[in-house]
């Protein structure tokens, strides 16, 4: 007779004398199927050596047959030997059942450890560290003139018309802001973006690499630092062409987010104020915090009484239900002068909304 399940009882006996015996906790273990090795333990106790061993001796049935067999060996013993109530010593049953090697339920031959691959990073990319690059700057010179920093990510050559401010930050997305103090119409002193620098195409960063970058951007400072400054003009009328030139290379590929369609531009007021939209195409409309982006707008304005140029770029958010179109903080908020050429301002504009 084939079992279809083999009830395996399985006690404790501690290494103690026969008084200090704790009452035998059987275990069950069900076995529907024997396919591999399975060990079968029977104590029971030798009258001729006075010792217990398992019975029948070298016993391992590896089938359901042999497991039967060895079911009616163990029902009939030899006459010198008598059963015990079912206890084993723990040491024996704990190296039976953790033994080194051992394949209890057959699939250990199955498993293959797999090899363990070299990983460089647990990140995709490896972020640059701007104190690094103000570390760096802070131990150079810039045409002669010593480094001053008032903020943790800001760094001013000289004060006085003429000096020279780097900016690492912190509207929008990672870059470095150059910028060239210069006097508008009113005589007021003001810092006129001169070239932004993304980091955006940067994605693994070192000591090394964050020291070459800090050296690339102070050549940049010092070769804007030896050209003339561009005064303003009251009379500028350049700005539709600006606009119009803008939004031909803000729509080119790698300067538009692709999550961007254009929609257009809105004249405001003629050569003072104009407005450039874009909208999110796809489901790029969710915004946190319940909210949803209606459009983004590139906004330049020109002050006459200044003679400066004013750019910024801004989400225009509505609540998940309703528009009422807010505007959000800006991703960047810098003033040119109208004496500035228009491609060196496209560059400045385009790299900032490269990043966004």
């Amino acid at each position: 007779m084939t079992p279809s399940s083999i009830d395996l009882y399985i006690s404790a006996l501690l290494t103690r004398p026969a008084t200090d015996l704790i009452a035998p906790r059987p275990l069950t273990l069900s076995l529907t199927s024997v396919e591999k090795s399975v060990v079968f333990l029977d104590m029971r106790w030798d009258l001729s050596s006075g010792l217990s061993r398992s019975w029948p001796p070298d016993s391992t049935p590896s089938t359901a047959f042999e497991a039967d067999e060895y079911s009616s060996q163990a029902l009939n013993p030899p006459s010198n030997v008598i059963p015990m109530p079912y206890i084993i010593p723990m040491a024996s049953f704990r190296e039976w059942l953790i033994g080194e090697g051992r394949d209890i339920f057959g699939f250990e031959g199955r498993r293959k450890s797999p090899a363990a691959e070299k990983v460089e990073s647990d990140r995709p990319i490896t972020d640059i560290h701007s104190d690094r690059i103000t570390e760096f700057m802070m131990g150079q010179k810039m045409n002669g003139a010593d480094p001053v920093s008032e903020f943790c990510n800001q760094i001013r050559w000289r004060e006085n018309t003429g000096a020279m401010q780097m900016v690492i930050g912190p509207l929008g997305s990672y870059k470095s802001v150059i910028r060239k103090l210069q006097p508008d119409l009113t005589g007021r002193p003001v810092w006129a973006c001169k070239k932004i620098l993304p980091y955006k195409d940067i994605l693994e960063s070192s000591q090394k690499m964050d020291e070459a970058l800090a050296a690339g951007i102070l050549n940049e400072i010092e070769k804007i630092d030896r050209e003339p400054i561009q005064a303003p003009s009251h009379d500028y009328d350049g700005l539709h062409r600006l606009v119009s030139r803008l939004s031909r290379e803000a729509r080119k590929k790698g300067v538009m987010p692709e999550i961007f369609v254009y929609r257009g531009v809105r004249e405001m007021k003629r050569n003072e104020r104009y407005i450039m939209a874009f909208e999110l195409a796809g489901q790029g409309v969710e915004a946190p915090g319940s909210a949803r982006v209606e459009q983004f707008h590139i906004e330049m304005a020109y002050d006459p009484k200044t003679g400066m140029i004013r750019s910024f770029g801004q989400d225009i958010q509505s609540p998940t239900k309703g528009h009422l179109w807010y505007p959000q903080p800006s991703e960047w908020d810098e003033r040119f002068s109208s004496g500035q050429s228009d491609s060196e301002i496209i560059s400045c504009i385009t790299a900032a909304l490269s990043t966004y």
